[in-house]
């Protein structure tokens, strides 16, 4: 039987976000935050408001709703 590896990095993370008990848009949000985020160096990428916005196709009013959840 082969042991089981323990995830790491984004594995680990888009498991949790999987498995959370959020909304679709939060998770699309958590999702963009984990695809930009530099793993290798455990530093986030900086990306404003509006980039964020235009990369997932939020509206600002939906962004700052799915933000806070």
């Amino acid at each position: 039987m082969e042991k089981k590896k323990e995830q790491e990095g984004f594995l680990k993370y888009s498991e949790q976000v999987r498995l959370a008990k959020l909304d679709l848009k939060s998770k699309a949000l958590l999702w963009f935050y984990a695809f930009t985020f530099n793993w290798n160096e455990k530093r986030p990428s900086h990306y404003t408001q509006e980039q964020i916005c235009a990369y997932v196709g939020f509206a600002p009013g939906t962004y700052q709703k799915a933000r806070k959840k």
